[in-house]
């Protein structure tokens, strides 16, 4: 009896005579990969985020947001007694410089010399009066924090004009279709599926080995459209405001007081990447039943794609339709 000679390969096994056995996974990698075109749609996906999402930068809209961030700055923290003390204080300094303008008019001073005069003043003071505005608001909550919360409302105000849920959506759904797509099409489009579907393995290890590139893709897809966004964002405008109460920014008003900023941050993460998982599953549903790549593109446009457009066009309730939910995130 002759000892068989095995030539030892990653995934692979080959011993004289008894033919060739790779692993199941590394093959259905393989095809969505590369006959799929997985790895060149994610080599695309890459390029665009590094193109669309450029390193975010601290910026302003106007000179008295950058007192109010300095306000802000200043009493960072819970609204406490003391604060009030101090923004007492700081309202008799721009009662005074009422004083000193109306004063100024009746000795016939012209407007653009009180405007230049007490142009610094004039500024701090628009920025101190939405501050006092804003704790106006704070002091109906049981907790309430003051923090520069621009940053914050880029990631959770659904109608900030700086705001890309809808954006971000779209390119979200259309690569996780373009993936799911990938790890499915190859299956269908060449009617391997039936030759799949007659062995154990086929039927069972191969659909569990599906789901998990599904899962995998959907995490890669994820990461791309908003875990890059995050980053970019915190890194520009901080996370001090983390720990505060999601509700001491006003347009979260709704939202339970006993919820941080970095708590509603990470529910809207978790629930984008839920709906992503679903929209990979309906990818996949879609080609088991219909089994035609062309019927599946249209089913993603009509259940997926259409939802997200009605949205973008201001339809109104459509951010409650079908997967929007989930996909925007951001739904109050």
């Amino acid at each position: 009896m002759h000892e068989k000679k095995l030539l030892l390969l990653p995934g692979f096994a080959c011993g004289k005579n008894t033919g060739c056995h790779t692993s199941l996974f590394l093959h259905e990698c393989y095809k969505a990969l590369v006959p799929g075109k997985v790895l060149l749609i994610l080599i695309a996906a890459a390029l665009f985020v590094v193109w669309w999402n450029p390193a975010e930068k601290l910026s302003y809209d106007s000179v008295d947001e950058v007192y109010y961030k300095e306000y802000m700055d200043k009493y960072y923290g819970p609204l406490t007694a003391k604060t009030n003390e101090l923004l007492d204080e700081e309202r008799v300094k721009y009662d005074r410089l009422s004083d000193n303008i109306a004063y100024d008019m009746e000795q016939g001073k012209s407007e653009s010399y009180i405007n230049i005069k007490y142009k610094d003043e004039l500024s701090r003071q628009e920025a101190f009066n939405k501050l006092t505005a804003h704790v106006d608001y704070l002091k109906t909550l049981k907790e309430g924090w003051l923090f520069f919360e621009k940053g914050y409302d880029i990631l959770t105000d659904r109608t900030d004009f700086k705001n890309r849920d809808t954006a971000q959506a779209f390119v979200y759904v259309i690569l996780l279709i373009a993936i799911a797509c990938g790890i499915c099409g190859a299956d269908y489009a060449n009617h391997e599926i039936r030759l799949l579907r007659t062995t154990r393995r086929g039927r069972k290890q191969h659909i569990g080995i599906k789901c998990i590139l599904g899962f995998l893709g959907t995490v890669t897809a994820f990461a791309l459209v908003y875990i890059v966004r995050l980053c970019n964002v915190l890194l520009a405008y901080g996370t001090q405001g983390l720990n505060a109460p999601a509700a001491s920014m006003e347009h979260l008003w709704r939202v339970s007081q006993n919820i941080s900023v970095g708590q509603y941050i990470l529910i809207i993460m978790l629930m984008r990447f839920i709906g992503g998982l679903l929209v990979s599953l309906f990818v996949f549903a879609m080609f088991k039943y219909l089994r035609s790549g062309m019927s599946v593109i249209i089913s993603c446009v009509l259940f997926i794609v259409l939802p997200l457009a009605l949205v973008a066009f201001g339809v109104t309730n459509a951010q409650y339709m079908l997967f929007n939910p989930l996909l925007l995130g951001n739904i109050f």
